[in-house]
């Protein structure tokens, strides 16, 4: 996972603070629109585009790992087993998709994101993903996680995107780098 960084800072700069899905959804919409905007009008190899927009991208992929260390975890499941109906898993009847891991560390939110990145077969390397293509994606993700907060006031549909957010932030990290986050931090008042 290339984003500790981001997430020790913000861990430390608000302690304590433990927020809802949507709040967390709400706070990534802010980053991808920074990202958007500075994609949109600067160039790629300009050092605004590594610092804001690339930059906002880590804080999304960190954003991801918060929500889901806050709210739980909805791991992506293996395809049904012998014997079990296709339908009941499918349809969510089947009680193991209904199983949210919650509380969860850092670690075991990392390890969703990794088990995304390696289910989408996103772990190889491809020089041809633009970086607009992840904003595109995370555009996607987002309004899909909006919709279901908005039909079903329930972590679990959130939650399952969230993870997807997170991987596709962490792929784009990982093709076009991303600033670092390094500067001491001090512990400010909550």
């Amino acid at each position: 996972m290339t984003n500790t960084g981001e997430r020790e800072y913000q861990a430390r700069r608000w302690p304590g603070h433990s927020h809802n899905v949507a709040a967390y959804l709400t706070y990534m919409h802010r980053y991808l629109h920074i990202a958007c905007e500075v994609d949109s009008t600067t160039g790629y190899t300009n050092t605004a585009h590594f610092l804001y927009a690339r930059g906002a991208m880590r804080k999304i992929a960190a954003l991801a790992v918060a929500c889901m260390e806050d709210n739980g975890v909805l791991y992506r499941l293996p395809p049904p087993t012998v014997g079990e109906s296709i339908v009941k898993f499918f349809t969510g009847e089947s009680p193991v998709i209904r199983q949210r891991i919650e509380p969860v560390g850092r670690g075991l939110a990392y390890l969703a994101i990794n088990q995304e990145l390696k289910f989408q077969g996103w772990e190889e390397e491809d020089d041809t993903h633009e970086f607009s293509e992840s904003l595109t994606l995370l555009r996607h993700r987002l309004r899909v996680a909006d919709q279901a907060w908005d039909l079903e006031r329930s972590a679990e549909p959130v939650l399952y995107q969230v993870r997807i957010i997170g991987a596709i932030a962490v792929r784009a990290i990982a093709l076009h780098g991303a600033p670092r986050r390094e500067m001491p931090v001090k512990v400010f008042a909550a």
